[in-house]
C-alpha cells in the first residue's frame, strides 16, 4: 500500500490517479471524514499539544492507516471527549509529521487547501 503523502501528491498531480486505489476502504473513510460534513471530527478547532515525531511517514505507514481503519472513532457520538482528544493526540504522536499535517487537515475538513 502506498502512503497517504504519495496517494495525495499523485491526486493533485492528476486527479484519476484515485482510480488505483478505489477499493482502498481505509482511503475512502478517510476522504469522508475529510469532506462529509456529517463526519466532521467531534474536536476543539485548531492544533493540539502533542509531541511531534522526527520519523519519516515509509515507517509510519502502517500506523496511519490503523488510525483511519479507526477514524470513526473521532466522530462518532457516545465517545467521551476526554477520550476522542486523547485518542487523537496518540495518533499524531504515532505517525510523521507530513501525516500529522495531513490528519489535522482531515479534522477540520480542509484537506482540499
Amino acid at each position: 500500500m502506498d502512503s497517504i503523502p504519495d496517494i495525495l501528491k499523485d491526486a493533485n498531480e492528476n486527479i484519476q490517479a484515485l482510480l488505483k486505489h478505489k477499493n482502498n476502504n481505509y482511503l475512502r473513510l478517510l476522504l469522508a471524514a475529510a469532506f462529509d460534513p456529517n463526519k466532521k471530527f467531534d474536536l476543539p478547532e485548531g492544533e493540539p499539544p502533542y509531541k511531534k515525531s522526527g520519523i519519516n511517514d515509509q515507517i509510519t505507514k502502517g500506523a496511519f492507516w490503523q488510525i483511519c481503519r479507526k477514524i470513526e472513532i473521532f466522530y462518532r457520538p457516545g465517545v467521551k471527549s476526554v477520550q476522542r482528544e486523547m485518542q487523537f493526540i496518540n495518533a499524531l504522536e504515532s505517525i510523521s509529521p507530513d501525516e500529522c499535517a495531513i490528519l489535522l487537515h482531515v479534522k477540520d475538513q480542509k484537506l482540499s487547501d
